[in-house]
């Protein structure tokens, strides 16, 4: 009977020495391995945005060259664009007097260039023309014109006219003012879209002047208002 129990009593405290082992385990086991239970980042999968990046650049930024700018004219033709004809009297010409600004003659060229004719088609004047838009030279119809009466020798001469313009898209470029003493003739000119005016354009009213003349009388003539195209002046000394 003795022996029995202590043999009851030894397997007793084995147990216990178990269950205290497995408890210790379990709490160095814990304390080795903090997060114990949280997923490793480096085995999940994580979802992420990439930044958009432009078409076509492959995902690098995209490169900025330095650039030396050329030299501009007046409406936007750099020196290094100037071609022979755009630098001929003609352009000039035209500019003046039918308004094309040196931009689209230099368009009507390129257009020319672009059909692979030789640089010699390119610059002539008749095949630049027929490749710009349709334009036509006109002048006002003078109804009425305003002098003044008497002017000191050696001051220009202050006139204002009215008329009518000969098309919608008239625009007035220039007086041609010719003068063979006493009389002096004025035309009022400039330049409209089409091959050929449009109609009447309205009322135009233009101030221009006639430089100094000598001392004398003198007459602004309109051939078109007949006997009642004259405007006579004084010039005194």
């Amino acid at each position: 009977m003795h022996a029995s129990k202590q043999w009851v009593m030894g397997g007793l405290a084995a147990v216990v020495g178990v269950v205290v082992a497995m408890v210790v385990a379990r709490w160095r086991g814990g304390e080795a391995a903090p997060g114990a239970g949280v997923p490793d980042a480096s085995s999940t999968a994580v979802a992420t945005t990439q930044p958009a990046t432009p078409a076509g650049n492959g995902g690098a930024s995209p490169a900025i060259d330095a650039v030396t700018a050329a030299p501009v004219l007046a409406d936007e033709i750099s020196e290094a664009e100037m071609t022979p004809f755009l630098r001929s009297e003609i352009a000039a010409k035209w500019q003046e007097e039918l308004g094309y600004t040196m931009a689209q003659m230099l368009e009507a060229q390129q257009k020319i260039r672009a059909q692979r004719y030789p640089e010699e088609t390119v610059n002539d004047p008749g095949t630049i023309m027929r490749h710009l838009p349709p334009r036509h030279q006109g002048q006002v119809s003078i109804r009425s014109v305003r002098v003044d009466e008497v002017v000191q020798a050696g001051q220009p001469v202050r006139f204002s006219i009215e008329g009518t313009a000969p098309s919608p898209s008239f625009t007035f470029t220039r007086f041609d003012i010719n003068v063979q003493p006493p009389v002096v003739r004025i035309r009022a000119r400039g330049h409209a879209e089409g091959e050929t005016d449009a109609g009447p354009g309205g009322t135009v009213r233009l101030d221009g002047t006639i430089d100094p003349l000598p001392p004398g009388d003198y007459r602004i003539e309109i051939a078109e208002l007949g006997p009642m195209g004259i405007f006579p002046f004084r010039v005194d000394e």
